[in-house]
This record gives C-alpha cells, structure tokens and sequence, in this order.
C-alpha cells in the first residue's frame, strides 16, 4: 500500500492513532452523556471501580508531638507523629510536594524585584497573589525588614492564622523560609521584625503592631492527611459534642472544623478538629471537642465575614488551666491496644478536594483590581458543557 510507504509509515500511523482517539473519544462522551442522574459510566464486561473507595487503614496508635498514645495524654494527635511514626509514610518526601510547600521553598525577598513586582516574594500562594483580600490582594512579609513600617500585611503567623482553613498543613505552615520547624527556632536566634516569627496583631483600640508570634504556643500546623482522605459521606457529629446535631455537612462545615482551631492561634490543634467527625470501622466517633456555654466575644469585621457584637452566650470550645483546648479520645473507638481503625481513601475524592477549591465570588481566584474586577468569571461560563456534565 502506498499509505505506508518508508516515508510515510509514521505520518500513517500518526494520523491512523489520531483517528482512532477521536473515535474512542467521541464514543465514550456520547456514553457519558445519555447517563441519567446517579449514574456513573462503567465500561462493558468491566469490574465495578471499588479502588477508589474507602478501604480501612490498617490500624494505628494515634500519637501526640511527643511520641504519646493520646488516650493517655488527651493531647491534640499530630499526624507526622501518628503518621509517619509507624515508618510506613514518608511525610517529609510527601509534604515537600508543591500543594504543600506553594513556593516556601522558592521564596526569597529579592524574588518580585527581579520580575518587577518588589512586593512579591515567592511564584506560589506563599507570598505570591492570593485570594486574601479580594480584589485588595494582602501581602506577605519579607524574611528581613529593617522597620516596622516595612513590614507588609501578614508575617508567616498571620499568613497560617488566615489561610489554614483551606491550606491543609505541612510546607509554610509548618516550616519557616529556612526550612527550620517554626516552634523548634531558638528566641535568640530570631531576627528583628523577621517575617516568619513576627505578625501584625491589632490591639483592642483598633491600631496594630508588629509583634513577636508565640510558636511554641500555638503549634505549627502539620499536614491533615485525613482531611484529604477520609470519604466525606461517612463523617458524622459526635452525639456529645454540644453543638446542634447535622445528618450532611457542606465543603464549608468540613473546614470549619479546622477553623474553630487556626483562626484562634490554635495551629497545633487544627487536625484535631476534623478529627472529630472522623468515625473508626464500625462507625464510632473517635474523640469530642471540649465545649461550655460561654460569653460571646466580640469579632471585628473579616474578609468575607461580618462583625459579630458581644451579645449573649453561646457554645464554644472550653480552654484549660493553661488556655488551651481540651480533647476527650474515646477509648471505645480503640482497640486493646490502643490502636484505631479508620476506613480512608487511596486518592483524595472530589467532595475533598472542592472543599477547599469550589471557585466563589471571593476566594481562591483573582479576578482583578478595583471596583471594577471581574467577579462572574468562572468555570461555569468558561465551560458550560463542563458544568452540564458535572450536575448529571
């Protein structure tokens, strides 16, 4: 055949396997897209997909920062400890990845002025553009600044406090721009006004002041692997938990729980408070919040947020001695040897997934500068046959 002549054999097949995707392709979408409600697309003579359902997670000890089973310490669990402390998971390889560290590891102070843009100080969300602010984008900190008038809206502190709601831990929540762990940096050995252990913080008379940040005390906020992988149709509140009982939570309720936490100073508790609508292999919840109905405090107006007066009580999470959240694990959860067992998913699903990345008026885009930003502009009206086939 002259089609496959030495010179163009190539060009032949080339242009025959294009076809035949094209084929593939245009076949496969027309399946899809007579799928009714509910449906999901299985090729004929296939296995039902069971792979990316939950499976349980052989069972493990959940431990504290210092290496203790929690139902002894009642401890907030730290997942690298819990994690990575069996020797099965590499969490430093795996919160070195990009979705973690989002240009804390590219960050430098001369960064924007090399690309003229001297107010950026990293290509990432990490002192890059982000969603903070709206169309008034924030700014992080330099590592260095000789005043405190150079000190830009947030240091690192300021950055975990705000974002950690969504950004699930680990890279720049946990490590300083040198790659040290913040709460393992000697006092001494911070830098005046450095912008990884000093923060903004606004004073009761509305003014604010660059102020060295208490690492110790907070916590540094470790990578919540739960949050990515745990199915989010198996969640449940805990009967004991105070708050109004819910039977289906939102994208919006599961970070919330992490919220309660970061956006009070409490870094080191955040992954803890997912936990507690995590459920172990038959279905029991496998710690509770400590909560009491307490006055309300007072809450200036936030980026997205409305200004909350001190009127009334409500339900809130109680503080010890020391001021800090208490946790109650449930030892019916474990077993006799203190290990639990929870079903988790091999590869994050879509409802973790848009939990944090669902596109909305005012987070995790930029639409622009000024009044006069676009606002509308999403994947809906960019692909409207994409958000067809995402309501099926």
């Amino acid at each position: 055949m002259q089609f496959f002549k030495r010179q163009g054999r190539h060009k032949g097949f080339i242009n025959m396997s294009a076809l035949f995707m094209l084929f593939m392709f245009s076949n496969s979408y027309a399946a899809v897209d007579l799928l009714k409600p509910g449906q999901t697309y299985q090729l004929p003579g296939t296995l039902e997909n069971t792979y990316d359902k939950a499976v349980n997670h052989p069972p493990i000890p959940l431990l504290d920062e210092q290496g203790e089973n929690v139902l002894q310490s009642k401890n907030p669990y730290s997942p690298k400890k819990s994690c990575e402390g069996s020797g099965c998971h590499d969490y430093e390889g795996i919160t070195h990845a990009y979705h973690f560290e989002m240009g804390r590891d590219e960050a430098s102070d001369t960064y924007g002025a090399k690309r003229g843009l001297p107010h950026l100080v990293s290509p990432g969300y990490y002192g890059g553009y982000t969603c903070m602010g709206g169309s008034n984008p924030q700014v992080l900190a330099k590592k260095n600044n000789p005043n405190p008038e150079e000190f830009a809206d947030y240091g690192s502190p300021g950055w975990v406090r705000t974002c950690m709601t969504c950004h699930l831990g680990g890279g720049w929540a946990e490590k300083d721009r040198d790659g040290i762990r913040y709460d393992q940096k000697k006092v001494e050995d911070i830098a005046l006004y450095d912008g990884d252990y000093y923060d903004r913080m606004t004073m009761p008379n509305g003014k604010n002041h660059v102020m060295l940040w208490d690492w110790k005390k907070s916590g540094v906020g470790e990578a919540d692997c739960l949050f990515c992988h745990i199915d989010f149709a198996t969640v449940k509140m805990p009967i004991d938990s105070g708050l109004e009982q819910k039977s289906s939570f939102t994208g919006r309720d599961m970070r919330n729980t992490r919220r309660a936490f970061s956006g009070k100073g409490f870094f080191r508790q955040a992954a803890s408070g997912f936990m507690e609508y995590v459920v172990n292999k038959d279905g029991k919840n496998i710690m509770t919040v400590e909560r009491a109905m307490l006055p309300n405090v007072a809450k200036p107006a936030g980026h997205g947020t409305a200004a909350v007066p001190a009127e009334g009580e409500s339900m809130q999470i109680a503080l010890d001695d020391n001021g800090m959240p208490q946790f109650n694990w449930h030892a019916d959860a474990f077993d006799d040897a203190g290990r639990v067992t929870i079903p988790m998913l091999r590869f994050p699903g879509n409802e973790n997934c848009m939990a944090c990345h669902a596109t909305s008026k005012s987070r995790r885009g930029f639409y622009g500068f000024g009044d006069n930003a676009k606002t509308e502009l999403h994947y809906r009206t960019l692909f409207p046959t994409l958000q067809q086939s995402l309501t099926r």
